[in-house]
């Protein structure tokens, strides 16, 4: 089976900076490729280099900026997107909106999140929709796209949770002589990312003489410049200001990916204080991979990877001083941490491998196959 995988043209594949949605890309890219599907991804712009990608230049300036010309742009981009992949068997569209509208009876729409105008036309070609498979990242995700498509057939729609490499991400072999300290948070500095809550955080444990060392990786970055989420530059400088008072804080800056699995063995604790409704961040299952219990804000997709009181903890939203004080349970009880950090391996090992991803995927691909050999 060939199975054409598409990007939104206004999004950058960046191999370098391997966010959420390029690491999704890359697995499904490979584990695809091992079970014999011919595959491919199409991106309008690629950063580094990689295997199966195909490049189709689009006006960047145009798609984003000038209204007037977007919807030509796009247009365009996926004419030349089925020309080259006119053979493929499945269309599956990462963000890809219009793609339903060219290609609806073999088209997968996948979804990591809503902005709130994913179906553009649907008041004019719901039809078209209707016949298109959708993917989502976690039941949150599509219970929110269901109450504005309500009319979409719900046979049509599937929960796909993002997976873990849990052979890369693993526990050290060998517990540490230091073992209790560490609390690592990584990824962008943006205050939806809960950046601040974080440092508020630190401050009620240094305020509490509390034994600790927070890792915090990332930076502010311009990547997120255009969400009204502040400028980086401001971000960057009032982080370092709040951080420069407590000395318990590392600020390493921006983690390769590569060197994360290393790194999170030597840590104790994860946090991800992500303040508004994250659809299913893959941060901490690339945490309880490598055996670390995870504290995090009750809100959005997170708390579908999290069970409370057996792989982490979960706590109201917008409550420094209730993460903190999870933070310092966690502390004072070794013997629950690790249990909790050994619960959590096993609940990412069994749950939200890419394997499962794919086998989930695939049975989507056949049903999408069969159902348009039946028509021809």
């Amino acid at each position: 089976m060939n199975i054409a995988l598409l990007q939104e043209p206004s999004i950058k594949l960046n191999l370098s900076a391997c966010g959420g949605l390029e690491r999704v890309e890359i697995e499904q890219l490979s584990e695809l490729n091992k079970r014999g599907y011919i595959v491919s991804l199409t991106v309008s712009e690629l950063v580094g280099s990689g295997k199966f990608i195909d490049i189709v230049k689009a006006n960047h300036c145009m798609l984003k900026k000038d209204y007037r010309f977007a919807a030509l742009c796009q247009l365009l981009f996926y004419i030349r997107f089925w020309l080259r992949h006119r053979k493929a068997d499945v269309f599956h569209g990462h963000y890809a909106m219009l793609l339903p509208l060219i290609l609806p009876k073999r088209s997968v729409l996948h979804f990591h999140g809503l902005s709130g105008r994913e179906l553009l036309f649907y008041r004019y070609l719901s039809s078209r929709y209707h016949k298109a498979h959708y993917v989502f990242c976690s039941r949150f995700i599509k219970e929110e796209f269901e109450k504005v498509y309500p009319r979409i057939p719900k046979d049509h729609l599937h929960v796909v949770y993002n997976g873990v490499n849990s052979v890369v991400f693993t526990p050290p072999l060998k517990p540490r002589p230091d073992m209790g300290k560490k609390i690592i948070f990584y990824g962008g500095w943006i205050a939806v990312k809960g950046i601040f809550d974080l440092l508020e955080m630190a401050q009620i444990l240094k305020n509490k003489r509390v034994a600790f060392q927070l890792v915090m990786g990332g930076g502010a970055s311009g990547h997120y410049a255009g969400f009204g989420w502040g400028s980086p530059q401001e971000i960057d400088k009032k982080v370092k200001e709040m951080a420069a008072g407590i000395q318990e804080i590392d600020l390493p800056g921006i983690i390769p990916h590569e060197k994360l699995p290393g790194l999170l063995q030597e840590m104790d604790i994860g946090v991800v204080p992500s303040i508004y409704k994250d659809p299913f961040p893959l941060v901490p299952l690339e945490m309880m991979a490598a055996g670390l219990p995870v504290i995090a804000y009750d809100i959005g997709g997170v708390r579908e990877c999290i069970i409370h009181g057996k792989t982490g903890l979960l706590v109201p939203n917008k409550r420094p001083d209730l993460l903190a004080a999870a933070i310092e349970e966690m502390l004072n009880n070794p013997d629950r941490r690790k249990e909790m950090g050994k619960r959590a391996r096993e609940h990412v090992v069994n749950s939200f491998s890419w394997k499962r991803h794919c086998d989930q995927l695939e049975r989507i691909y056949k049903e999408i196959y069969s159902a348009n050999c039946r028509i021809s």
